[in-house]
């Protein structure tokens, strides 16, 4: 079972900023004339925390569920601008630490134990593979728009890269949501639970 929080709302989950920067900054970033704009792509795949707590604890979307993963993704970019229009773009966006609750009730080292573990660590990585694999296009496609754009940089500009990055966004969280939701299928729980009978 997982729990996931997104930040959909283009102001909060892709909230940017745009800053001048100086002659000295631009060569350090090698932004010289007529050069594209250049992209820093920070992408941060979280921590794992793990917690073993009862049942009736575990706040998770089903009621008495035997563990759950809480998953919180974040982003924003920063766009660096001088007087021949935008000469970098940074992107950032990662999660938040991974929490992952598993009941109390079954022993570690138990068949039970070992199932909800490796379900919820399946989610943490289903998670991590959906923004190992867009973050660089992500990063690509914001650059592509940037280097279209004449100084100075206006508000729309900005507001065409933030509506960027949340087709890319929404694309994510679609992703996820359909391979979470087939992890958490009633016939697919009860398949793993299924392998633990008997033993």
């Amino acid at each position: 079972m997982k729990k996931i929080f997104f930040f959909l709302a283009t102001a909060l989950f892709f909230a940017s900023a745009v800053r001048d920067v100086s002659a000295a900054q631009r060569g350090r970033a090698g932004a010289q004339r007529g050069e594209k704009p250049k992209v820093i792509l920070n992408v941060d795949m979280g921590d794992i925390r793990y917690f073993y707590k009862k049942k009736r604890e575990i706040d998770c979307k089903t009621p008495n569920a035997a563990g759950c993963t809480h998953i919180e993704m974040y982003g924003n970019f920063a766009v660096l601008s001088g007087s021949k229009g935008i000469v970098g773009l940074v992107v950032n966006i990662g999660f938040k630490d991974f929490i992952v609750d598993v009941a109390s009730e079954y022993p570690k080292g138990s068949c039970e134990f070992d199932l909800i573990l490796k379900h919820e660590l399946t989610h943490v990585a289903f998670a991590r593979a959906v923004v190992e694999r867009y973050s660089a296009e992500l990063g690509a496609a914001l650059l592509a728009e940037a280097d279209k754009m004449r100084p100075p940089v206006s508000r729309r500009d900005i507001q065409r890269l933030s509506d960027i990055a949340n087709e890319y966004l929404s694309e994510m969280n679609r992703i996820q949501q359909e391979q979470h939701d087939l992890m958490d299928s009633k016939g697919n729980n009860s398949y793993q639970w299924e392998q633990c009978r008997g033993k």
